[in-house]
């Protein structure tokens, strides 16, 4: 048990939490001023139910925007929006999601999580149902927009809840639910669209995760507890260094997500997103070092594990990428396969997680956690040297050894 401990607060990184009898941590992220500032968590009395929470909140802000990317052809026709103009209906979602991402652990600080993700849960809701009446492209991209604002908050308030509220036998399975949920909501989109395609309508991409939304809204009023507005917090906020970081990787993620389709450097536009977003992430690092109470302490981004951590979880990321989209884009333009099609051979990625998360969670009270993350990434190594065979003569059965492992 100590090593679990030991590895997870190397990964969140003392973050403030209340045990029964001890101190409140210090945050290596914050200003002093403003850790002495900070609000003692309140523990939740009802901590499963905060899980589930945790599970749907992961579930649809992951779910919401692959359904979309494997629906956008059906979404483009019922607007009737060409193929460059469709492109952006994806990175509205995700864009919402980047500018509300840098500052959502630092809102949910100040209001409390369960009053942001009740309010955001709504907005979600309500946009996602009202999303396929709209009349044309625009509204479209507002209401994607508006809907990864709400659900940008999600993830990291509902993690933060784990590593605040539950007890500390049980913070775990709380994070081994948010992994399960983030691999099975990636590999388990393309079988949903494709059924929703085949047998209902393109309207329910979006009012599957509406539905969900009211749930996770039951779990969030009853499994996580109410916290006072730290108005201290809110009077000494660094504003420019939040604005400057927020729009600044919202612009840069829109230049590379459109990069491609409008021929990079030779494209106005991308030229202005990079420009603009380069500049005013050096305007955030200016802001943090010279700010009195800066938001973030840009030290502790150079210093011990977290370079090395940030590292590991880039290359995750990056090895996510070969099943949850180079084998869909393979298998749609190589093999003409329509998305039930490709949900077939995801599915054996996706469900599996639901007996590997609580097992490896129990594992890791008794093994050190780095074992298991070395193994992790040497099956990873493993499965992609596996799908180096490939070839144009590959169907989905011959992925299914490599994505198994």
């Amino acid at each position: 048990m100590d090593a679990v401990r030991s590895s997870f607060w190397t990964m969140i990184r003392r973050i403030p939490r209340r045990e029964a009898g001890n101190p409140v941590r210090s945050s290596t992220l914050c200003h002093p001023a403003d850790i002495a500032a900070q609000l003692p968590p309140v523990i939740t009395t009802r901590p499963f139910i905060g899980v589930v929470a945790v599970l749907l909140g992961s579930i649809i802000s992951t779910l919401d925007s692959r359904i979309t990317t494997f629906s956008l052809a059906d979404v483009r026709g019922a607007v009737h929006a060409g193929f460059d103009e469709g492109a952006w209906v994806t990175t509205a979602f995700t864009l919402g999601q980047m500018l509300i991402g840098p500052v959502s652990v630092w809102v949910g600080m100040v209001f409390g999580p369960r009053r942001v993700l009740m309010i955001s849960s709504a907005v979600f809701a309500v946009s996602n149902l009202l999303l396929p009446f709209s009349g044309g492209l625009r509204s479209v991209l507002i209401f994607q927009f508006i809907s990864g604002l709400a659900s940008g908050t999600f993830i990291p308030l509902t993690i933060g809840f784990v590593a605040q509220n539950l007890p500390p036998r049980r913070v775990v399975y709380g994070m081994s639910a948010y992994a399960m949920n983030l691999e099975l909501s990636l590999n388990i989109a393309a079988s949903i669209e494709g059924w929703f395609s085949d047998n209902w309508s393109w309207k329910w991409i979006f009012w599957d995760t509406a539905l969900l939304a009211p749930i996770m809204m039951v779990c969030i009023y009853f499994g996580m507890p109410r916290q006072p507005v730290n108005r201290e917090l809110l009077k000494t906020a660094d504003w420019a260094g939040i604005v400057y970081a927020s729009l600044g990787f919202s612009l840069i993620y829109a230049a590379l997500d459109q990069g491609n389709r409008l021929d990079w450097l030779n494209s106005g536009l991308i030229n202005a997103m990079l420009l603009g977003g380069g500049l005013l992430l050096v305007a955030f690092v200016v802001q943090e070092l010279v700010h009195d109470r800066p938001w973030i302490h840009l030290a502790f981004v150079v210093r011990g594990n977290f370079p090395f951590i940030m590292l590991s979880i880039t290359f995750l990321r990056f090895a996510i990428l070969s099943t949850s989209y180079v084998i869909p884009q393979y298998l749609t333009t190589v093999q003409n396969y329509r998305a039930i099609q490709i949900g077939g051979v995801l599915l054996w990625i996706a469900l599996p997680q639901f007996v590997l998360a609580p097992t490896i969670a129990t594992i890791l009270r008794f093994i050190d956690a780095r074992w298991l993350i070395a193994l992790g990434f040497a099956l990873i190594g493993l499965a992609c040297f596996m799908a180096t065979r490939l070839t144009q003569d590959w169907a989905g059965d011959n992925f299914l050894p490599s994505q198994l492992v």
